[in-house]
């Protein structure tokens, strides 16, 4: 499984992105680091990030921005 790196804006912010877009509220920095913290939520805010670590996962550990080979996405 890809893990977004969190520390990297370019990575975090369109992830947060997605989490937003699903209805959940964006990740905090500690929330990126600790699943424990992360499985607290519950909810649409559960949902919508581990739909997000799901979207990511699936696109090769690339943002939706971009395709799973890592070219610029033509959705967006």
């Amino acid at each position: 499984m890809f893990c977004p790196l969190y520390k990297n804006e370019n990575v975090s912010t369109p992830f947060n992105w997605v989490v937003s877009t699903f209805g959940g509220k964006p990740l905090t920095d500690e929330e990126f680091r600790s699943a424990d913290l992360r499985n607290m939520r519950d909810g649409l805010d559960n949902s919508s990030v581990q739909f997000a670590y799901y979207m990511y996962d699936k696109n090769n550990g690339n943002t939706v921005d971009y395709a799973p080979n890592g070219k610029p996405s033509g959705l967006f």
